[in-house]
């Protein structure tokens, strides 16, 4: 994808140069060269960045150079397509009924430049294209699709070119390959395509879709959300339409007593609520659910404390408006329960000398799942637990901080509603294998041990809950994709 940026968007003229396919060859290389070159100087950089006098502790050293070389591009090199595809399919179907529910003259401004007027149209057209790019291409790693044999050319050309990077249109070089991320498709003559990258292609279904409303909600300003579209996408889309209907459907049926952050706040009047709250018997699971993304600038710039500052301002505390955001909001949640008050009345069942907290971090963003940031968003809230009497008194009862992203909760739905106490068990096998005391305790009795032995420790100490679980269970599909596929097809079957 550098190289794609790097050599097809930057360049201004498609003349074919008159050169030999040896020189060609050399040309390529050349150019990857130097790309491997710029990588190993932000290498060389970053490690003298994050300085040991800074972090004595390998882990925490190692997992902030490992964030900082793998976030800019993690959300396109650590995912399979056909997981994406699920997932994404999924939450695009749910954002397009928001989307018909609550703002349908957004939803047709979406739809119309894909020559479509319903929703389920513009799935229909998309899907196809993501499961093509979700396949295995030819023996030359590439991915082309034909239409030239397709039902309808002229709707399936009209649909395909506005997820086409255009040739005689000129880009201007920007970062986080925002070109690519919206047209993944590369047009080489009328009935073909090139299939840029597997990833791009099956993130088009949903990702791509905030950019492309967002644009949409900014320039028509008939729409009257001009400003307000973010806040529309993340908050009341994400984290209250999607996540209560996932976790509403893992946990019902579960026998835990379970309640969304609105139930708590129109029933009870409690305005400390956690985002979620689900308790079995003396265990206490506190979500907090953010929609927030990382932006471009500080995600390309490889420098740790660009991306930690960016970090911080969405999930710790935001200095802007002065406001504490999902790690210390989870302390004040378990803070709040702790001591047992008028606050806590949407919950009497509970013996607060005797509850264990399971603070759970619900995020959006793939970038989240970055080996390394666990790690280093649980050193902060392990910091708001050690300097709160309260909570210092209780930490044995409060489980580390574990962010669990969207799409794993997804994928592993099926799984965790056939078994309610699996979600629990994974949590507690994680927390005490990613652990420090737990690398520390393996470093005593290896002997012996290699760099590379001692970096592929630590690496498999800093994955993230998502990858954890791959690990160990091979999820089933989704009852839910398979229920919605059914929904979309109806009127074919």
């Amino acid at each position: 994808m550098v190289y794609f940026d790097f050599i097809v968007l930057s360049t201004t003229s498609y003349e074919t140069a008159d050169i030999s396919g040896g020189e060609a060859e050399v040309l390529v290389l050349k150019t990857y060269l130097a790309i491997n070159d710029l990588a190993a100087t932000r290498t060389d950089e970053i490690m003298k960045l994050v300085k040991e006098a800074d972090y004595p502790n390998v882990m925490d050293r190692f997992s902030r150079v490992i964030i900082t070389l793998l976030y800019p591009y993690h959300d396109l090199n650590h995912f399979q397509p056909i997981e994406l595809l699920i997932a994404n399919f999924i939450k695009s179907y749910h954002c397009l009924q928001f989307l018909e529910g609550n703002h349908p003259d957004l939803l047709s401004e979406f739809l119309a430049p894909y020559g479509i007027s319903d929703w389920k149209g513009y799935l229909k057209g998309i899907l196809p294209v993501a499961h093509f790019a979700a396949l295995p291409g030819d023996d030359s790693g590439l991915n082309y699709l034909d239409i030239s044999k397709s039902q309808d050319r002229e709707k399936s050309k009209l649909f395909l070119d506005h997820l086409t990077l255009i040739r005689e249109e000129e880009y201007k070089l920007r970062t986080d390959f925002v070109h690519a991320r919206s047209n993944p498709l590369f047009k080489i003559d009328e009935d073909n395509y090139l299939i840029i990258d597997s990833v791009l292609a099956v993130n088009r279904v949903y990702n791509s879709m905030f950019f492309e409303l967002l644009r949409i909600s900014e320039k028509n300003k008939s729409l009257n959300l001009k400003g307000k579209f973010f806040t529309v996408f993340t908050f009341e889309f994400i984290e209250k339409y999607l996540s209560y209907w996932l976790l509403n459907r893992i946990y019902t049926g579960s026998g835990y007593y379970h309640l969304t952050g609105e139930q708590i706040s129109s029933q009870f009047g409690v305005d400390t609520e956690p985002d979620y709250y689900a308790r079995n018997g003396n265990k206490a699971f506190i979500y907090e659910i953010k929609g927030s993304m990382v932006t471009g600038p500080a995600k390309q710039s490889f420098n740790y404390v660009e991306i930690e500052n960016e970090l911080k301002e969405k999930y710790l505390f935001d200095t802007t408006d002065g406001g504490n955001k999902a790690v210390k909001q989870l302390a004040e949640r378990i803070k709040i329960l702790l001591n047992q008050s008028e606050k806590t009345i949407y919950d009497n069942g509970y013996d607060r000398n005797n509850i264990r907290f399971f603070p759970i971090l619900l995020v959006s963003e793939a970038m989240l799942t970055t080996p390394g940031v666990n790690h280093v968003l649980n050193e902060w809230f392990q910091e708001e637990i050690q300097n709160d009497e309260v909570l210092n008194s209780a930490k044995h009862r409060i489980h580390d901080l574990v962010i669990i992203d969207i799409d794993t909760l997804i994928l592993f739905s099926k799984e965790f509603e056939k078994n309610p106490n699996l979600l629990k068990k994974l949590i507690v096998d994680f927390n005490t294998a990613c652990s420090k005391e737990q690398f520390e305790l393996w470093k005593k009795k290896s002997t012996g041990v290699t760099l590379a032995k001692l970096e592929a420790r630590i690496m498999s100490t800093l994955v993230s809950f998502g990858q954890f679980i791959r690990d160990r269970i091979k999820p089933d599909v989704p009852d839910i994709f398979e229920e919605f596929g059914k929904d979309l097809f109806a009127d074919e079957i």
